[in-house]
Parts: structure tokens; sequence; C-alpha cells
């Protein structure tokens, strides 16, 4: 290519240095992701789904599904999930965090038991807070 970026089969290509291919990780956000980031945390109450401490970040439990790359098509508890900066470790931990080394950009991704965590924190988070918007203590 042109640019210097190599074609990967993913279709995000990467980065040509020294003559090898690096990967373009920057391709995995989509223009609207610190929106999409924002609304997993407020559906939480800006709670960690592992902890309940405060949501700093915001987790890709995955980057590509069925259909291809996820970037810009996020589902907040789906594909992605806010947590505190620890649990955010811990979900890249070799325990919690499958690494592909062909396609790292879009085949990396959390294990099915941590994914399980995630959902679960995300399922009681979000009935929390709608429990405290919907039926607020007299």
């Amino acid at each position: 290519m042109q640019d210097g970026s190599l074609p990967l089969k993913n279709g995000f290509g990467a980065h040509s240095l020294n003559g090898n291919s690096v990967p373009n990780y920057e391709a995995r956000y989509a223009e609207g992701w610190s929106e999409i980031s924002a609304l997993a945390k407020e559906a939480t109450g800006h709670r960690c789904v592992i902890c309940d401490r405060k949501a700093v970040e915001t987790h890709h439990a995955l980057y590509a599904d069925g259909k291809g790359a996820i970037a810009g098509r996020e589902i907040p508890g789906v594909h992605v999930f806010p947590l505190c900066g620890d649990c955010h470790k811990e979900a890249h931990s070799v325990e919690n965090w499958t690494k592909d080394p062909i396609e790292p950009v879009t085949c990396n991704c959390s294990t099915v038991q941590f994914y399980k965590r995630l959902r679960k924190g995300w399922l009681e988070r979000c009935y929390s807070v709608e429990r405290t918007l919907f039926y607020p203590k007299d």
C-alpha cells in the first residue's frame, strides 16, 4: 500500500516499522468511542462491574463478532464494560485475556469465564441503578 501500511486479513491493516508489520491498534476505536464509553459508565452509575468502585475506564471484552470488527457499533454490556483501573488490569491478565498472535487487533478477547463475570456484574449494576432511579427511597 502507498501509505506504508500492510493489509491484514481483518481489513484493519498494519504499519510498517523497520520492515516489520506493527498492528494498528488505534483501528479498534471508532469516532464515537468516547460516547459509547460514557454510555456504558452511565448505565452502571459510573461503577465498576467487577468490584463496584468508581469506573474510570471502559473494557472491550472483544473487538470483533460474527459481522467483523465492532469499532463504532459496540453495545455497552455486550461488547464493552466499565471498570476501575485495577479491574481493567485484571481483565488483561493471562488468566482473563486471550491473545491472538496472528490477528491481535481484532481477535484478542476476554476468556469466556471472565466475560461471564463482566455480564453478571453489568446486570447487577444496571438493575441497581434502575431500581434507584425508578423506586427512590422515601
